[in-house]
């Protein structure tokens, strides 16, 4: 006996620790559609999150792109740098190879003017009266002396013309190291420049791995709350039919495709949707929305008022009754449906679309304020 009651009791400890997520679990319409309504929030703000870091995303790639473009053009002002630096050593040196051959010619020069001045002072000194008596005739005696002096000229002239061509060969070197030495204070000034764009690209690879990780993050909570948003809704509906008085069939509503803009700029199979439909093919009436993004039926008394019709909490036969609270309070669609029939009780038939999902409904005799803060358009 003391056995069974410990495996009893043992038993009652094993419900009361395992039921409290049963027990919290909204059972009622009410709390479904409170749930629901919450995670629309969490869903919008998840959304929202996610486009935000898509557009980082798509930020930090420009500026990456950006970043790319600079480095290689900085790359190929480099390389330009290179080659003309490559170019301004040839001529440096080839400059340095002129000059060396000149000042071989102005070696070669100065011993020519040495040994013809040595010559002449090496040649016995005579008198003019004897270099006269010596020469055949007085031409001799003055092509002699012109010789000499022109000699003379030509070397020292030489010598000249070689040593200004070295001083210009050297000053054309001089030019041309200032010109590399400039060179390189750009070559060096651009490698520096595309380190500083290398490390940014870095850093902003590394913001764009953690933007795409997070993006996965927001993408994987978005897809479980949806989830999660698609089981409460399953739920929602099951519970609407279990209610009784809902009649699932078929109208003249013509559009099979689901949440694909219709002529009037709602989302086919959607409760909006078929009333507009209804009105305008159906009633003649006009009715189409008229502030493309707050199409949904919580704004369809702002659609009213800008088409002209009547917003009243009285029900009319042919006319909309809109919901839009307490159940639909936190919801971002609320609902519409076209009034079908009026009871003197205040009840009233509706026909709609998508109370039960993506489904034509027909209701019977429902009390419009089980259901919300309501109000009527006609």
């Amino acid at each position: 006996m003391k056995k069974l009651k410990f495996l009893i009791l043992i038993g009652l400890i094993a419900v009361f620790v395992f039921q409290p997520a049963n027990l919290a679990r909204a059972d009622t319409l009410s709390d479904l559609q409170q749930k629901q309504a919450d995670l629309n929030v969490q869903i919008q703000a998840n959304r929202n999150a996610l486009n935000a870091k898509k557009q980082q995303i798509k930020d930090t790639q420009g500026m990456i792109a950006s970043l790319d473009s600079q480095i290689a053009a900085t790359e190929n002002d480099i390389n330009l740098s290179t080659s003309k630096i490559e170019v301004t050593n040839q001529q440096i040196n080839k400059l340095q190879d002129e000059i060396a051959q000149k000042e071989k010619e102005l070696e070669i020069q100065k011993e020519n003017l040495y040994e013809t001045m040595r010559v002449m002072y090496e040649t016995p000194q005579k008198s003019t009266m004897e270099i006269v008596i010596g020469s055949n005739s007085l031409s001799e005696v003055v092509d002699r002396a012109q010789y000499i002096e022109s000699l003379n000229y030509q070397i020292e002239t030489t010598i000249k013309t070689i040593t200004q061509l070295k001083a210009d060969l050297e000053n054309e070197k001089n030019q041309q190291e200032v010109q590399k030495a400039d060179l390189e204070k750009q070559k060096a000034a651009l490698v520096e420049k595309k380190k500083g764009m290398d490390l940014q690209k870095n850093q902003k690879t590394q913001l764009l791995n953690q933007s795409l990780s997070e993006q996965t993050s927001f993408q994987t909570k978005l897809s479980e709350l949806t989830a999660e948003h698609s089981q409460i809704s399953a739920e929602i509906y099951s519970q609407r039919m279990a209610q009784g008085g809902v009649f699932i069939g078929t109208s003249d509503y013509p559009f099979l495709s689901i949440d694909i803009p219709d002529p009037w700029s709602f989302l086919t199979s959607e409760c909006t949707s078929y009333a507009a439909w209804y009105w305008n093919a159906k009633e003649g009436k006009n009715w189409y929305n008229t502030q493309p993004g707050r199409g949904s039926a919580r704004y369809w008394d702002e659609i009213a008022r800008t088409l002209g019709y009547t917003v009243s909490s009285t029900p009319q036969i042919g006319g909309f009754v809109v919901w839009r609270g307490p159940l639909y309070a936190g919801d971002q669609w609320g609902h519409v449906a076209i009034v079908e029939a009026v009871y003197p009780d205040g009840t009233i038939d509706v026909s709609e679309m998508n109370w039960a999902r993506y489904s034509y409904t027909y209701r019977t005799r429902i009390s419009p304020g089980n259901w919300g803060s309501y109000y009527y358009i006609y």
